[in-house]
């Protein structure tokens, strides 16, 4: 069988193709070369087509590309024998190797030609051209009506890749106009729940939630982009299916209801305010009713007594019960006096007056009513603008909120008088009694402050009503508040309380500036800081109120400089510990914290870490009533509560423009210190 074998590729006998040249030379080698550069191309067509189903097995060939690929690389080996027998006459090999051609192709083409159809339908280049632009402009289209939509929409695959996401989605998300890839954009926000302070956890994220095939409805949360005030968000989101119900991935719309929200929470205040002072004014009709009726019941009384006083002449003992029952009648008298102030809070024209001179009338009386273990210090601002007030009002206002002063400070403490300029652009929610907000404008500002007890915070809702007190029985009448409130109100002005339980209250009276005499605009200007601007220098921001010092924290950024916060004194330390750069130029500090160490004791320490660090400290109390000890410019320069952006851009700057051991700002006060032993 192998020797048959042998003899069907026996090819002695046979001469080589090269003699039906002549074995010219230029012949041969043209077949030569040109059946080489043949067998060369078609070798190099199957590794192409083979590399082609490699690397897009998508492509759905049915077997014919590794077939084809076949035929040509017989096609190929046709050529190369084609050379060989130029010099070798192996035509059987040749043949053998022309007949498996003829077979494959012989199949290649049974399975080509179905082929056909399916090639004839596919488009044209030009149709996919016009294929291409219509997709562009129906993405186009569809991203103009997703733009203009109210609401945010965000829409994943069902690996959770993003794949849209409109343009009220980017501002929602405080992300920069350029295109950012959906990785990175938690560097640009922070979601928390409905609170606005608990971080939202992933699970929670509405996408993720209608991507686990939940039905989201109106899940509450804030997103807080970086540098821009937090926004309150409802989400609404299901989970995307196709025909079949195979999930292709979810989508979840965004409506911001920021401004609805605070609308609703304005709404509540305002309706809040209102019953107070229809509640206040019910009982200020009824007190001011009976007050009148009993007061022209005392003038009989008193008048009547005064004739008997006379009639007694020199009987002592009738004259003493007499005397007795005049005083009595007499303090009535004054009681009653305060009911009828406490129901007049309608406005009422007044003199222009100092209040700077009240206060001075009021030093002896001051000095008789209180305890020689109170120390008192009254600090008339210099340069204070003119008030339109009935200044014995303000008197007893003043010496009731220095007899509530003496009550909350029974084994002694301190009382602080104050005056100065302010013009009030809003009220911070932290300030209490803030409820009703006081109308912007230019004021006159009393403030008294003591180092007593405190209000706890639901005491202080009903400070201001009439005959609340918490004193005990006999010892109060609950009038005194209401009084202050009634004085403001009848002098178009308004009153506040922060108090601190523990460490003390501070009243400020708002006073409205009156212009009946003339103030030049440079005096305007001494006792209220004017526009300042920002800088870049890095603020440490210090408070243990997490809405405060996110208060300090975004109006400082708002100014330009860069911060750093911290939630107490100690993680302040550590902050300015690890801080070896000195890239911190200014700490601004709450007065009193937890922890043990609080505003001035973190400025002792601050210094004494950096001597060259510059320090501000703010607080609900006056500066005044601080230790002795302390620096002085620290005193001067202390930021009172509540202040608005343009108060801290002055005092800030203020602050970091003086020289180390240098004071380029005055004591806020600007007058001198008056003591009363």
């Amino acid at each position: 069988m192998i020797e048959k074998i042998w003899d069907f590729f026996d090819s002695a006998g046979l001469m080589p193709h090269g003699v039906c040249f002549l074995w010219r030379e230029d012949l041969v080698y043209l077949h030569f070369f040109s059946d080489l550069a043949i067998a060369g191309a078609y070798l190099s067509l199957p590794v192409f087509l083979l590399a082609l189903v490699r690397r897009k097995p998508e492509l759905k060939t049915g077997g014919i590309v590794p077939l084809f690929a076949l035929f040509i690389f017989f096609c190929a080996l046709t050529h190369m024998f084609s050379m060989w027998t130029l010099w070798v006459p192996d035509y059987l090999a040749q043949g053998v190797a022309k007949f498996a051609t003829a077979v494959v192709s012989v199949f290649t083409a049974i399975m080509v030609w179905p082929l056909l159809p399916k090639i004839a339908a596919m488009p044209s280049t030009q149709q996919l051209m016009n294929s291409n632009r219509n997709l562009d402009e129906n993405r186009e289209f569809l991203n103009v009506v997703l733009d203009s939509v109210e609401d945010g929409i965000v829409a994943c695959d069902a690996d959770g890749n993003l794949k849209i996401f409109n343009r009220i989605t980017r501002e929602l998300h405080g992300l920069p106009a350029e295109h950012l890839p959906p990785e990175k954009w938690a560097e640009y926000y922070d979601l928390y729940e409905a609170d606005g302070t608990t971080p939202l956890e992933m699970e929670r994220i509405p996408l993720f939630r209608a991507l686990r095939g939940e039905v989201v409805e109106d899940a509450e949360m804030v997103i807080r982009p970086k540098g821009c005030p937090p926004r309150q968000l409802l989400a609404t989101g299901r989970a995307l299916t196709d025909a079949d119900g195979q999930k292709l991935g979810a989508v979840v719309s965004m409506h911001d209801v920021t401004d609805q929200r605070n609308a609703e929470a304005a709404r509540e205040l305002a309706e809040e305010a209102l019953r107070r002072t229809q509640r206040m004014e019910a009982i200020g009709q009824m007190t001011g009713g009976i007050a009148h009726d009993f007061n022209n019941l005392l003038g009989v009384i008193t008048g009547n007594l005064e004739f008997l006083q006379r009639m007694v002449g020199d009987d002592e003992a009738s004259a003493k019960r007499v005397n007795n029952a005049l005083s009595a009648a007499i303090r009535g008298s004054k009681l009653t006096r305060r009911l009828l102030n406490v129901s007049s809070q309608e406005a009422r024209p007044g003199t222009a007056s100092d209040a700077n001179a009240v206060l001075a009338n009021l030093e002896d009386i001051l000095a008789k009513s209180l305890t020689s273990e109170i120390e008192v210090e009254i600090h008339p601002a210099a340069d204070l603008w003119q008030t339109e007030i009935d200044p014995g009002d303000l008197g007893d206002a003043i010496l009731n909120l220095a007899l509530n002063a003496r009550d909350a400070m029974p084994d002694g403490g301190k009382l602080v008088i104050e005056t100065e300029n302010q013009t009030v652009t809003a009220m911070p929610e932290f300030y209490v009694g803030a409820r009703e907000m006081v109308i912007p404008g230019e004021y006159v500002v009393v403030m008294v402050s003591d180092t007593g007890v405190g209000i706890a915070e639901d005491v202080l809702e009903k400070a201001f009503e009439p005959f609340f007190t918490t004193k005990p029985e006999g010892r109060g009448t609950g009038l005194g508040l209401s009084m202050v409130y009634a004085f403001a109100k009848r002098s178009r002005g308004d009153v506040r309380i922060y108090s601190e339980p523990g460490h003390g209250t501070t009243v400020r009276i708002f006073l409205p500036r009156s212009h009946a005499e003339l103030v030049s605009p440079a005096d305007n200007l001494k006792g209220q800081p004017g526009p300042v601007s920002g800088g870049t220098e890095t603020v440490l921001v210090v408070d243990d109120e997490p809405g405060l010092l996110e208060i300090a924290d975004s109006m400082l950024r708002e100014l330009g400089y860069t911060t750093v916060i911290a939630g107490n004194g100690q993680e302040a330390m550590n902050i300015l510990k690890d801080d070896r750069d000195h890239k911190i130029d200014l700490v601004f500090s709450d007065v009193i914290m937890p922890g043990g160490i609080g505003g001035f004791e973190l400025a002792a320490a601050a210094r004494a870490l950096r001597p060259k660090i510059k320090v501000l400290l703010a607080s609900g109390f006056t500066g005044k009533l601080a230790d002795k000890q302390v620096s002085s410019d620290l005193i001067r320069s202390i930021v009172y509560k509540p202040y608005d952006k343009a108060r801290l851009a002055w005092a800030v700057r203020a602050v970091l423009d003086r020289l180390p051991g240098g004071d380029t700002m005055g004591p806020p006060d600007g007058g001198q210190l008056v003591k009363i032993s």
